[in-house]
């Protein structure tokens, strides 16, 4: 009985220096624990003084409001019972069991949450933000890379301008030299205006004789008309003009070999066999184009030729040898 005796009291010993020594364990891991909660809450206050309140409408304003949280709403997890003193209690509905209140007024979960959710916010401004100075980055490389840009052709005007000025002096030296060649030629155009007057003067006296010529050249030519017309007329009575006009037939009649426009006719080469008559209307044509129209005066049936006056009114395309003759009536 007293081997067991002292054994159990062995044992007993035992036990409370294991018991001791876990107390003593428990209580250096409770004041760590207490230690770091401290610090998490006294942490946890601080970083509630960055965070701020509400979303900055401006991504420039500064100064807005922060959260503050004061440290006695975070000491509590459980929900205190004010009459008490103690966490409330509530019946777990899937267990049954008698749980404590870790949610609501006066506990750390709410407050936490609202803080948590408000740094979500300054987050997602911040990497707004972080966007936006992305872009701005790239636009003042662009903005840069054209100021190299402009730079450069800067440089190259500049060049240009230095050429233009050394150009301009040379230009001023030969504007120079010009005044004094303008000063020689003025002297030499008085003498040559001199010279204008004398021949104006020639000119004058010329232009009268000119218009003494011009009105015998035109009663010359008023009498060529006439001994035209009394040939004209000699040859239709001698019966050389071929034919009727109302036999003549429509069509090709032939074309021109030669053309004299200061004397106002031109030569027909008829085609073989052609009748033609004094004073009827042929029409020119080249490449199906419309030239212009003659009017028949002498004709050499004979030699196959024919002399046409030219109607200028109906000109469109100066005549050329070659152009086709056709005969469409009167």
């Amino acid at each position: 009985m007293k081997i067991v005796l002292r054994l159990l009291v062995v044992l007993l010993v035992i036990l409370s220096g294991v018991a001791l020594f876990l107390g003593i364990r428990l209580f250096e891991q409770r004041e760590q624990l207490k230690a770091r909660i401290n610090l998490l809450e006294q942490s946890t206050a601080d970083l509630s003084k960055q965070i701020e309140t509400e979303k900055a409408p401006d991504v420039a304003m500064r100064r807005l409001p922060t959260v503050n949280v004061d440290i006695r709403d975070i000491k509590h997890y459980y929900l205190i019972d004010k009459t008490t003193g103690t966490p409330q209690e509530i019946i777990d509905t899937k267990t049954g069991k008698k749980v404590y209140v870790s949610d609501g007024p006066g506990t750390m979960k709410p407050v936490l949450k609202s803080l948590l959710e408000k740094a979500k916010l300054q987050t997602d401004t911040l990497d707004e933000t972080r966007m936006a100075v992305t872009d701005l980055r790239d636009s003042l490389k662009k903005s840069q890379d054209k100021v190299h840009s402009l730079l450069a052709k800067i440089k190259g005007l500049e060049t240009d301008i230095e050429n233009l000025r050394e150009e301009g002096d040379r230009l001023k030296e030969e504007i120079t030299e010009l005044k004094a060649t303008v000063s020689t030629k003025d002297e030499e155009i008085l003498g040559l205006k001199k010279q204008i007057e004398d021949h104006k003067a020639k000119i004058t006296k010329q232009e009268e004789q000119m218009f003494v010529q011009k009105n015998t050249m035109i009663a010359l030519e008023k009498r060529n008309a006439d001994l035209q017309d009394k040939i004209r007329r000699l040859e239709a009575e001698r019966g050389i003009t071929g034919t009727t006009v109302h036999d003549i037939a429509h069509g090709l009649k032939g074309s021109v070999i030669e053309v004299n426009p200061e004397w106002s006719f031109v030569v027909i080469k008829m085609n073989p066999d052609t009748k033609l008559a004094h004073d009827i209307t042929l029409i020119l044509r080249r490449d199906g184009q419309l030239v212009g129209k003659i009017k028949i005066l002498r004709i050499k049936p004979e030699q196959n030729l024919a002399i046409a006056e030219i109607l200028w009114p109906w000109l469109r395309l100066p005549i050329q040898k070659g152009d086709v003759i056709e005969y469409l009536g009167e």
